[in-house]
This record gives structure tokens, C-alpha cells and sequence, in this order.
């Protein structure tokens, strides 16, 4: 059985010029380049709703549809119980979590950093602030 005809030809570098932000692109390596190309062939192949977590090459990458009907939001891993419940974001974060939903996170000793954006893409990596590579629009 052979692919259907979209996925066997794919101009990867004329998609991913015109999705993502020209300053981050400067600043990716070009094998987070050609990963993030392949995240946007499929997001531009799945008009549906749906939040990614996918693991690769030791990162997280954090993935929800351009219609943002599935929540999908990241927490900061800290040192104690208690800084779980505070209200403010500790200066330093032990690692990153990302869950469909926040309520899971004070039983990890985690604290909500934020929530993925409709069409965003973030990379996690250990050590490193998150990084948003790419936000694809809602299609018309």
C-alpha cells in the first residue's frame, strides 16, 4: 500500500518560511528546523481538534490545534509542596510539565506557568526557559 500523493510530496522549507516567525527560525538549529517542518505538515494535514505531547531528541514538545478546542497547559516543577499552592512562580524551576489539564499539577509539586496557545508549537527543555517555535493561524 502505498501513501496518498500529500504525504509523499511535501515542499518542507517553502511551508515552514511562511509559518514561522523568522526570528526564531535564525535561532533554530536546523534539526529543530526540519522537526518543526514536519509538525506543521501535519497540523496543515489534520484540520482537527487535538493536543500533541511529543517526546524527541531529550525535549518536550508541546502541540495544540490552530482552533484551541482542546486545552492543553504547561506547569514549572518545583522544589516543595508548598510552592505548588503559592501564588506566584518560584525564581527556580526544577523542570517542566504539560497536562490537558492544571488540576494534575499540585500532586506532582508542580505550578500552572501558562497555557499553550491555539496553534502553538513549544519546545521543553531541561534547564531552559520554554520556547515557542512556531504558532500556526486558525484556517479560514
Amino acid at each position: 500500500m502505498e501513501p496518498p500523493q500529500q504525504f509523499r510530496q511535501f515542499n518542507f522549507e517553502r511551508n515552514k518560511e511562511t509559518t514561522i516567525n523568522p526570528y526564531a527560525q535564525h535561532h533554530m538549529s536546523q534539526r529543530d528546523s526540519d522537526f518543526v517542518a514536519r509538525i506543521l505538515h501535519l497540523m496543515s494535514l489534520t484540520p482537527l481538534s487535538y493536543s500533541l505531547i511529543v517526546m524527541w531528541d531529550e525535549c518536550i514538545y508541546a502541540i495544540r490545534d490552530p482552533f484551541g478546542n482542546r486545552p492543553l497547559c504547561m506547569g514549572a516543577l518545583v522544589s516543595s509542596p508548598s510552592q505548588a499552592h503559592s501564588s506566584t512562580l518560584p525564581t527556580h524551576v526544577d523542570g517542566w510539565v504539560v497536562s490537558s489539564e492544571s488540576c494534575s499539577f499540585p500532586s506532582v509539586c508542580a505550578k500552572l506557568y501558562r497555557d499553550v496557545m491555539p496553534g502553538e508549537i513549544i519546545k521543553l527543555e531541561k534547564n531552559r526557559k520554554p520556547k515557542t517555535l512556531a504558532i500556526v493561524p486558525r484556517p479560514e
